[in-house]
């Protein structure tokens, strides 16, 4: 089942100003799991914040897509249990380079990410 909000996404004009500030003004630390367009940013305490980088300023996440991750116990057993309580499974189980994930959608079509997260 869910264990906890693992990341938020952030929407951002510029990276490299977004992790300019974040690093100097919050203290938080760019993570390795950074690639592409996007970077994540964390404390040293735990939780972290996903910088989107948009292509134009003022740009929001896709309709629905809250970029909101959930770390799950076991993503394929989370996937089926919510699949059986009548929760829409927006995408199922996907495999990325970057990592595995599902999305479900709350009534109102906001879209959650799960991701089973190596402990």
């Amino acid at each position: 089942m869910i264990k906890s909000i693992h990341s938020a996404c952030v929407m951002v004009s510029n990276k490299a100003q977004a992790i300019d500030w974040y690093t100097k003004k919050l203290g938080m630390q760019r993570r390795p799991e950074s690639e592409g367009h996007w970077v994540v940013m964390g404390m040293s305490s735990g939780g972290s914040l996903h910088l989107c980088e948009t292509e134009f300023p003022g740009s929001a996440l896709e309709p629905g897509n809250t970029g909101i991750l959930l770390n799950v116990d076991d993503l394929k057993a989370t996937v089926e249990q919510l699949r059986s309580t009548g929760v829409k499974i927006a995408t199922d189980i996907t495999v990325e380079p970057w990592g595995t994930y599902a999305m479900i959608a709350d009534p109102d079509g906001n879209i959650f990410w799960l991701m089973q997260l190596p402990s």
